[in-house]
């Protein structure tokens, strides 16, 4: 059985580390997933292996600004071949010093030659880092499998525990990410009738130093009663915000997945989506599993959200829509098409 280490984060708060346990289970029954280890821990002295699976993240190894790369230890004398998840990518931007510090960092983050393949989630990502410069035959679209559906509790007795009665509930869930689109979201609920309820089930990420998150929650603060920000969440409060919203909120700016997106689609919650190219994409995919609405557009949002509000038939063709999406694309889905880059990357049949 193929032997395979992964590097990615152990924290199941983070998204990632979310997937990459998920991933490990799933991967089980064709793979031997080692361990997992975190990326300092890879550096002291990796395990042998067949192969290396890292899990990439630019917080999780310095950040974007290229001074700051610690990709570089990771990928030194690498003992065997990498494959590695790009579960985000930034595309050079801003004044020209910006623009050559960011492809630069990709450079560093990404373009090692020890990395033998690089997965993706969306076709977008794939298109952007071949334009890059990154070797397109190294790039693999594996689209984020759907988490295996928890047992919610009862509806009415989640929304007693939250006090959100009678309500008509949003939930935005994740940390307070400046790319999540929260204050779109808090923008487009204040359109709309004061029994509405915003909840924004998540806290400030631990390397948030952009102050993005003390925005969120002023916003929440001034709009009132229609929004509540729930700090990180216990997993029976986040199963609360889960069993007790009617619909999973997706105003993102920019993404390339969504762990907590992919757990409110494994419970059928319907969704409301900007039209990002990952969402379109996801849309594409299962025609109907999402509402979609103009991105940074909060009248758009407001007015997706009444629609479904004053016609639950609607409401309920998206939550068929998640379930239809959850059965084609789940972890061992992914896993299959992962184990299958991992064999092609070895040169196995």
């Amino acid at each position: 059985m193929l032997r395979v280490t992964m590097v990615g984060p152990t924290d199941r708060q983070c998204g990632v580390g979310i997937y990459t346990a998920l991933l490990r289970e799933a991967l089980a029954t064709t793979v031997e997933v080692s361990e997992v280890l975190e990326p300092e821990r890879y550096m002291v002295g990796p395990p042998g292996a067949d192969l290396v699976h890292v899990q990439h993240e630019y917080h999780l190894f310095g950040g974007v600004a290229p001074w700051k790369c610690t990709a570089r230890r990771l990928y030194r004398n690498a003992p065997t071949p990498m494959a590695l998840t790009a579960h985000e990518f930034v595309v050079p931007q801003g004044n020209a010093a910006r623009r050559a510090a960011i492809r630069l960092s990709n450079r560093l983050h990404f373009g090692a030659r020890a990395v033998r393949a690089i997965l993706v989630h969306t076709r977008q990502d794939r298109d952007r880092m071949a334009a890059a410069g990154l070797p397109s035959d190294r790039l693999h679209v594996v689209r984020h499998g759907i988490q295996p559906r928890p047992t919610l509790p009862a509806r009415d007795e989640a929304r007693a525990r939250l006090s959100a009665e009678g309500r008509f509930v949003v939930a935005l869930f994740g940390y307070l990410s400046a790319r999540k689109g929260h204050l779109i979201a808090i923008d487009a609920v204040s359109r709309m009738p004061e029994d509405t309820l915003l909840l924004i089930a998540g806290g400030r990420h631990p390397a948030d130093a952009t102050g993005h998150a003390a925005e969120v929650e002023q916003a929440a603060a001034a709009a009132g009663r229609r929004v509540r920000v729930t700090g990180i969440l216990t997993d029976a409060g986040y199963l609360d915000a889960l069993a007790a919203c009617d619909v999973a909120a997706a105003p993102f700016l920019e993404c390339s997945a969504s762990s907590s997106l992919s757990l409110a689609v494994s419970c059928g919650r319907a969704v409301v989506a900007s039209d990002i190219p990952v969402n379109r994409e996801f849309d594409e995919v299962c025609p109907g599993a999402m509402a979609l609405f103009a991105s940074g557009d909060a009248e758009r949002m407001a007015e997706t959200l009444m629609a479904l509000r004053a016609d639950r038939s609607k409401l309920g063709a998206l939550e068929a829509g998640s379930r239809r999406y959850a059965e084609m694309h789940g972890f061992a889905e992914m896993a299959a098409q992962t184990a299958a880059v991992y064999r092609s990357t070895l040169g196995e049949a």
